[in-house]
Parts: C-alpha cells; structure tokens; sequence
C-alpha cells in the first residue's frame, strides 16, 4: 500500500488545513473557472457528467463542481475532519442532493466498477511515498475520452517553500508540536505570505500544510514525470500556468505525429526558470539549462530533509553550495530572482539576520502546476 504521510500527520492532529476564503463566493467560483478553462475544461463538460474527486479537503473548491450540476458527484477522502467539514459544506449550499456523495476512504482502499468522464485529484500526489504508483491507480477510473485533472510539483516550483522550511530549521525544530512552529514561524513567515497576490488561505493553515508538516518520505511529481507514467493511454490537455504552447496546424496532427506529449514535455523543460518566480516570465532556456535547474533544486530538496531529520534546530550551511549553484545558473535567465537567492544564502551564512532581508520575502515561486489530460478513446481501425 502506497504510504500518505500528509495523511498520518492531518489524522494525528484532526486538522484540514486547506480551507478556502468563500466569504466571497462569487469570486471564489470565478478563480474555480478560471482554472477549469486553462486545463480545456468548460462548464458544459461538466454538467450531466459523472465526476469523482479524491482529495476535497474541507469541500471549498467542491461547491464550484457541485455547482456545474454534474449527473453524479463522488468525493472520497481519507481524512475524518476532511470528511465531516466537506459534508458540512455540500449540505449548507445545496441541501440533501442525492448526486452529491462523500465517501471516507483512502485513495487504495476505494473501489468501484464506474468509470468518470472528470476525475479531479487535486494537491496531495506529490505528497505521498510512490505518487506514481498511486497516479496510475486514480487514472484507472477515467472513461475513454475523459479528463483526469492532477496537480504536479517540480524541484524547481516549490524551491521557496524549501527555502523557507530551512528558514524554520534555524529557529525552530522540525519534531517541535505544530502549534509551537507555528506560533513561532508566525512573526517571521507572515510578512512574507502578506506578499502574495491571491491568497485564500489563512497564513496559520499555509503554515501547518507547507512548512510544518513532514515531507522526509514524500515524493515529487514534475509534470513531464507526470505524462510519462500514462503515456500509454493519455494525452496532456491542459496546464495551469500555461507553460506549453502548440501553434501546429490541426490537418498535420494526425498518425505519429501527433505526439502531444512529447511537445508538452519539451516546452516544460525549456521554461523550468518559470516555475521558480511567479512575479517572471523569462524567455525560454534550452533543455539542458533546465534539466541543470531542475538538478540543483532537486539537491536543496535533498539537502533540506537530511535537515529535517536530525529533528533538531539547525542551521543551513549545507545548502550554501547549492544556492551559489543555481544563482549562476539563474542570473541570466532572472537576475533579480538571483539577487534573492544571494540574499537567502547571506541570510543562511549568518551575514545577516531574518529581519534585514528585503528581496527574498516576496520570492515565491509557481507551487503546485494542474495538468489535464484526456484518456484516448477507442478508435475506430
């Protein structure tokens, strides 16, 4: 059984740290929309559909699915708080509706012979100990010719929050109860979290699910990773952010030349530096650059859970090298992304103190990417 570790550690603590802002829900549904629509999926693919989602949280994002009145909605989840706050939240916006149902049960252990022409499965596979295993898994519910919606995470995308979660290491210690970190992380990491356009999340929650949870026995799940395990029988749709681009003429895609993804595999790899500044959209790299980018994230990541093992406070002297690394690699490509990386390592080095950095509190990069892709249908020879 693939282990979840986020899930352990939301069960030993009975938090849902994901809950939305939806005092305004009119704006909360028009973000939802604007997601579905850069991964090619418009309100009437959705309405009349059977749609199942693994992974709802507390229900937030459910409410805008529930909305587009699909014919059956399956929400399963192994978290109880999760559970019993999506139910909360179904019934107080649309009552006892019987195409609404939530079923508490881990992602391994669910099982049913209906296929789904939407199945969402959102922020939790780059999470867990073998998020290959369990994405082919999830995939198998996909009708031919439906969508499966994923969210991916690169080295290179979640490298700020790796940054900060060394930040956390040299004042508090990763074993420490999480309501210690957080109200110690609090007064340091909120200025930075105030910098963020768009946040819909409380900063204590951001907080519990990004920096003080365990990540030691995850895995990361690029989006070219992604692609290549369902190769076989799926095509990459859609991303969010739009990273990859196809201006072919439709009449020359056809046979072998279709290869959808290896397109979108190739535009991803020559626009990694994206991924590292959301405020940037630099001019795409050649391959190789980003396949050193991703390498030099790959080695902080490394470099910050041998950290985090030791349970302890600790400083970050080890990623030094690591961070000179892919400060070369970005000035080019974002100088200013690199005079935030120099000012971490300062920072790191003991050169100078958390309250004195002004460039790399509104370093953050691009986070998890959300991928689409569509299950072949059954051709006719």
């Amino acid at each position: 059984m693939t282990d979840i570790p986020y899930l352990n550690f939301y069960r030993k603590h009975d938090v849902s740290p994901v809950v939305q802002d939806i005092s305004n829900l009119a704006t909360h549904f028009q973000r939802r929309d604007s997601l579905y629509r850069f991964l090619g999926i418009p309100p009437a693919f959705v309405a009349n559909r059977r749609v199942i989602e693994f992974g709802p949280g507390s229900g937030h994002n459910a409410l805008f699915t529930a909305s587009l009145r699909p014919s059956h909605y399956v929400l399963v989840d192994g978290n109880p708080r999760g559970v019993t706050e999506t139910r909360q939240n179904l019934a107080r916006h649309f009552g006892d509706d019987p195409s609404l149902t939530v079923i508490e049960s881990t992602f391994e252990e669910f099982m049913t012979d209906e296929r789904f022409d939407l199945v969402l499965a959102e922020g939790f596979l780059p999470h867990v100990s073998d998020p290959l295993a369990l994405l082919r898994r999830l995939a198998r519910f996909v009708a031919p010719g439906g969508v499966l919606v994923i969210t991916t995470v690169s080295p290179a995308s979640i490298l700020s929050e790796n940054l900060r979660r060394l930040i956390r290491t040299g004042i508090v210690a990763p074993n420490a109860e999480p309501a210690e970190q957080i109200a110690t992380l609090l007064p340091v990491l909120g200025p930075h979290l105030a910098t963020l356009k768009g946040m819909s999340r409380s900063h204590e929650d951001w907080l519990m699910d990004n920096i003080v949870q365990p990540v030691r026995h995850a895995k990361l799940l690029p989006i070219p990773q992604a692609i290549a395990a369902l190769a076989d029988e799926f095509d990459a749709y859609g991303l969010s952010p739009a990273i990859a681009t196809d201006p072919r003429w439709y009449k020359d895609v056809h046979g072998d030349e279709r290869g959808f993804n290896a397109r979108v595999t190739a535009c991803c790899e020559r626009r990694v530096a994206a991924l590292i500044d959301y405020r940037c959209d630099p001019a795409d790299h050649d391959e190789a650059t980003g396949r050193a980018i991703e390498t030099e994230c790959m080695a902080l990541w490394t470099c910050m859970n041998a950290i985090e093992t030791e349970d302890c406070v600790a400083p970050a002297i080890p990623a030094l090298p690591i961070l000179e690394r892919l400060s070369r690699l970005l000035r080019p490509l974002l100088p200013k992304t690199a005079e935030a990386l120099d000012e971490a390592s300062a920072c790191f080095a003991g050169h100078i103190p958390l309250s004195e950095m002004r460039l790399f509190p509104s370093l953050w990069g691009r986070g998890q990417q959300y991928l689409s892709l569509i299950r072949r249908p059954e051709w006719p020879r």
